[in-house]
């Protein structure tokens, strides 16, 4: 959006505002919890867990290590910080935990890493008005909005340059790529300059766990288009947008028992309380497929954590799906039509372009994404009256069994004419499927339950909308089908619970698997030529 589109004058004008990163992303993540904590100014009973009590204690243990020592580094032991975090250490926060000396271990090894980062990096601490630059508040204004952040530690390098470093505890590390159009970071670095100058042109985050530096110069962070964002989001704040977005992390939302989104609560379903019921394990089709598909690409996702690479197929694909939902909306006023679709396509773009290796590969990608569309306008909307969809992106959570809770996001529902629904799912990836597969398509299956099972509706159809290949694939399912859905789910569950060496195997996404390289298996996948990877090539564009 425009800076213009925020002034129209059938508007009114945006108040003075005072904000933050993180209440912004609690808007992003959900509006109506932001509400809840920042406009009715509610306090719900905050849920801790023991990955956000682990978090907790080495940030305080950092912060004490950094305001003892400052830069007197000389006098410092190996193990001072991990004396910080063991006089920290509270084993009543992991009572119960089944790994909960693997969480105490790993804070001490965080101890030993970060003891040595500090000492690597004690010539760099900047000192602002005559203190060290630790801790330190900025502010980042646009007029009529005012964003207070806080700094962790200001760095001048050897070239004479600032860098800003922010200490993250959490175990997934954000990749370059991903950092470019990340709002927190982009209102931190802004608000570094307007306090610091241009001299201060760096910004990295150092893991706590590892000590590992992941670092960005400033001419790489999308800034020119951060004031239109931020204003457009305080727009919506102030205009009152606060429906619920539910999802995963409503599992953890202190309000979630209070919430105009959950009609019902997931555990009471089976007759346990909250507690109990966060200790199943969570699953959806994609975690539940992976496994089956290769054991040690889920290990390396979901145990050791490793954050996933930017792709282009995964920046497009998610693309397309943000495009079609909005196209869809049933709350979206605006005449449907190729222009409107390309105009959308434009809008949304600009949100998902991390993964591209250049602009040729972005521009291929981009090209391949208006031929889809065109295709899919001429076929599914000018050929037909258009009707919006009934719902869009609906979340389901549901238990299964003693130990399973199956969640997931349905792309599309629409209503028919004779009374029922069918349940429609995008796929933009460039090999196609046949009837049989349609057919037996264990994702449509899911679905099909929850959509009976959580949404309560009557689903007659199911389709896959096989996007690179200008074409809807239909199939249906009966309820004799669900019984052994639910046990297939139980039985990935006992085994995931149950693995221990978590072997690779060979599948159809091996050749675009982030962890490849080094794979046990890496030669047999290369020498097969059946295999292609997910990214568009030149022919398929």
């Amino acid at each position: 959006m425009s800076l213009f589109g925020l002034f129209d004058k059938k508007q009114k004008p945006i108040e003075v505002m005072k904000t933050s990163p993180g209440k912004l992303k609690t808007y992003m993540q959900c509006p109506m919890k932001y509400k809840f904590l920042h406009v009715e100014n509610r306090t719900g009973r905050k849920l801790s867990t023991h990955h956000l009590s682990f978090d907790g204690i080495l940030k305080q243990a950092v912060e004490e290590f950094q305001k003892k020592t400052l830069m007197k580094f000389e006098d410092i032991q190996p193990d001072e910080l991990s004396r910080m975090i063991e006089a920290n250490w509270d084993p009543a926060r992991f009572e119960g935990v089944e790994n909960a000396e693997e969480f105490r271990e790993a804070a001490r090894k965080a101890g030993r890493v970060m003891t040595q980062w500090f000492a690597d990096n004690r010539a760099f601490l900047f000192t602002h008005r005559r203190e060290p630059a630790l801790g330190v508040f900025a502010e980042y204004f646009v007029q009529p909005i005012s964003v207070w952040v806080r700094l962790d530690r200001i760095e001048r390098m050897p070239e004479g340059n600032l860098r800003l470093v922010i200490f993250k505890s959490g175990a997934r590390q954000i990749l370059p790529q991903e950092m470019k159009h990340d709002l927190g970071i982009r209102l931190q670095m802004a608000a570094a300059r307007e306090l610091f100058g241009e001299s201060m042109n760096r910004f990295a985050y150092v893991y706590l766990r590892d000590g590992n530096t992941i670092e960005i110069p400033v001419d790489d962070l999308d800034l020119e288009t951060l004031p239109g964002e931020l204003l457009e989001k305080i727009r919506k704040i102030q205009d009152g947008d606060f429906d619920p977005h539910l999802g995963p992390l409503c599992s953890v939302c202190e309000f979630l028992e209070e919430c105009p989104g959950w009609p019902e609560m997931p555990w009471k379903r089976v007759g346990e309380d909250r507690e109990t019921y966060g200790k199943r394990l969570r699953m959806s089709y994609s975690k539940m497929s992976l496994f089956e598909r290769c054991p040690r690409a889920y290990s390396k996702l979901y145990i050791e954590k490793i954050a996933p690479k930017p792709q282009p197929f995964f920046s497009f694909g998610s693309c397309i799906h943000a495009v079609m939902e909005t196209f869809y909306d049933k709350n979206n006023d605006e005449k449907r039509s190729l222009q409107y679709l390309m105009r959308v396509l434009d809008e949304t773009w600009t949100g998902f372009r991390i993964g591209y290796a250049d602009d040729n590969e972005e521009s291929r990608y981009r090209e391949k994404a208006v031929t889809m569309l065109e295709q899919y306008c001429n076929r599914f909307v000018k050929s037909q009256k258009f009707f919006p969809a009934s719902q869009i992106e609906s979340y389901f959570e549901i238990p299964v069994g003693g130990d399973t809770v199956m969640t997931g996001f349905i792309d599309r529902i629409d209503a028919r004419l004779d009374g029922g629904y069918t349940v429609l799912d995008y796929k933009t990836e460039p090999t196609d499927r046949t009837q049989d597969a349609v057919d037996k398509d264990l994702q449509l299956t899911l679905y099909y339950w929850a959509a009976r099972e959580w949404l309560r509706l009557d689903i007659r159809e199911l389709g896959l909308f096989m996007m690179s290949f200008d074409k809807l694939m239909t199939t249906t399912r009966s309820p004799d089908q669900i019984p052994g859905l639910l046990e297939r789910v139980e039985q990935v569950t006992r085994q995931i619970r149950a693995e221990t060496v978590f072997a690779p195997k060979v599948n159809k996404y091996c050749l675009s698997c982030d962890h490849l390289n080094g794979c046990p298996i890496e030669e047999t996948v290369r020498s097969d030529g059946r295999l292609r990877t997910m990214e568009f090539t030149e022919d398929d564009v």
